[in-house]
């Protein structure tokens, strides 16, 4: 098949020239759905995970779960920064050049994982022996063949990431994020019956890797059928040391991941300093809960990086600059109003979800929404940088906040306890966020930071004003009446706040 051939499914994947609300819409669709189906998994199986195996083999599962998860940081940040130079090359029409990426980045990360899974066999049957303890017990052979399949797995998922990458780059997000979905699925249900006649570990474990060798078979099936680059496709040694050269790149990338990790755990290990387990889970717990706000950002972030690219890669700076704008608006509206609720709900729920083992605490809640909210302005605000690998500085800042984060923790949780932690970790969010992404995007687009700050601070009058006209009916009012109040005032509010925030700018900017 020749190189210039362009298939019908590639045509008409994208509409050169226009961002269609309608593709936009399908692909936040499909993000949901990934999302919904990555939660709803390990929820519906923990219990018949007891049922078949009990509380300590489950936890035996766990810990060698976690044991092999962090193979899958030799990702080292190739998934993203590939797919954006997929996509680039697509957006401008140079498809040998898009087959050539491709061959080169799932060669290498081919070869890595090829590394890995060598030396992981080698630990496992050579260097380790029967002295080397695990939970007050020794790896039995069985246990270490569930490691090799675990962690073969884990490996696998490396390339044929970089591969999936693909279908974003080709304008076929939708179509790539169900078939992941159909796939989830599948394994979600043989889970659940494997679990459900009590297979052992060893079994489940093995299962697991087939079950991921025929989902990497099927997608490479598909791709064959759809992109004419991924039928050329070429993996081979020369194509992984041409593929070395994306390695600066990409580690940008896994900076920005473990800086994210320092931020989430290391703050747990200072307040475990200072605290007992119990202030830690209290945190953790209020973390948690105030962490759904970002769930709205990442199912749009999904489907709206490889529109980013596109844009940039055809030079729309000025409808770059719209989208950046517009995305700012709508994932804080909303991340706003997710806040509100869960202020609202969270005082009912959280004594039934705890056990009533841990109270709320409305002013350490009341940081982390806050920072939440305001996380939805400036980090949203970097996308545009991230889509179009212009990411190398703001992963800089990223790493600077996880460190100024964790040392005002050290020195903030001695004297103010776990609210010293929480405000640490908004500090370092505004300091090397808030002051920092905006400037950066602005000068990056070549417009005002102004602008970046005025749609920020549009949101957060309007959600000012929310708060404080359900205060004062809450002095004026309760029972039933307050709640009626309350539902049409949220009403009345959604509908104006959309309108005056987003609706010219849709209809001005974006096509169905």
């Amino acid at each position: 098949m020749d190189s210039t051939t362009t298939s019908a499914p590639e045509k008409s994947a994208m509409a050169p020239g226009s961002l269609t609300l309608r593709r936009l819409l399908l692909g936040v669709g499909s993000s949901a759905m990934s999302q919904v189906i990555a939660a709803a998994q390990p929820i519906l199986l923990v219990p018949l995970f007891f049922r078949a195996w009990g509380a300590n083999g489950y936890g035996r599962w766990l810990v060698l779960t976690a044991l092999v998860s962090y193979l899958s940081m030799l990702d080292l940040g190739g998934q993203n920064y590939i797919g954006n130079l997929l996509a680039i090359e697509y957006a401008q029409g140079n498809k040998e050049s898009f087959r050539e990426k491709l061959s080169e980045g799932v060669s290498l990360f081919t070869f890595v994982a090829i590394a890995a899974l060598i030396f992981l066999v080698i630990v496992l049957f050579g260097v380790m022996n029967s002295s080397l303890p695990v939970l007050g017990k020794v790896f039995s052979s069985e246990e270490r063949w569930i490691i090799l399949f675990l962690g073969s797995n884990f490996l696998l998922s490396i390339p044929s990431g970089v591969y999936v990458t693909a279908y974003r780059a080709s304008g076929l997000f939708v179509r790539g994020t169900m078939l992941g979905n159909v796939l989830r699925i599948g394994h979600f249900a043989s889970s659940a019956v494997m679990l459900y006649i009590s297979v052992s570990p060893f079994v489940y474990a093995l299962v697991f890797l087939i079950a991921g060798m025929i989902g990497t078979m099927v997608i490479v099936w598909d791709s064959r059928r759809k992109m004419v680059a991924c039928y050329q496709i070429r993996i081979g040694l020369a194509e992984a040391k041409r593929g070395r050269k994306y390695l600066r790149g990409a580690l940008q990338f896994w900076l920005l991941a473990l800086a994210n990790g320092l931020n989430q755990q290391g703050v747990l290990l200072v307040l475990a300093i200072f605290a007992s387990p119990a202030i830690v889970a209290l945190y953790a717990t209020h973390r948690t809960a105030a962490g759904l706000v970002g769930y709205f950002g990442s199912v749009l972030q999904a489907p709206l990086w490889p529109e980013l690219s596109f844009l940039w890669a055809q030079d729309r700076r000025e409808e770059l600059r719209k989208v950046a704008l517009l995305a700012i608006r709508i994932i804080m509206l909303i991340s706003g109003l997710a806040a509100f609720t869960m202020w609202v709900l969270l005082p009912f729920i959280y004594p039934l979800w705890t056990g009533k083992q841990l109270q709320l605490q409305p002013v350490l809640f009341a940081v982390f929404l806050i920072q939440g909210v305001l996380a939805a302005g400036w980090f949203t605000s970097g996308w545009s940088l991230l889509a179009a690998n212009q990411h190398r500085v703001p992963a800089r800042w990223s790493l600077a906040n996880a460190v100024v984060t964790i040392v005002l923790a050290v020195l903030l949780a001695s004297i103010f306890g776990i609210l010293g932690v929480a405000l640490a970790t908004l500090m370092g969010d505004m300091l090397c966020g808030l002051l920092v992404y905006p400037k950066l995007v602005a000068n990056t687009l070549r417009f005002s930071v102004w602008r970046v700050y005025q749609s920020m601070l549009l949101v957060a009058s309007l959600l000012s004003l929310l708060v404080l006209v359900v205060l004062v009916g809450a002095r004026l009012m309760e029972g039933w009446p307050f709640v009626a109040f309350l539902l049409l005032t949220i009403v009345i509010w959604s509908i104006s706040a959309l309108y005056l925030t987003l609706g010219r700018e849709i209809r001005q900017n974006v096509t169905i």
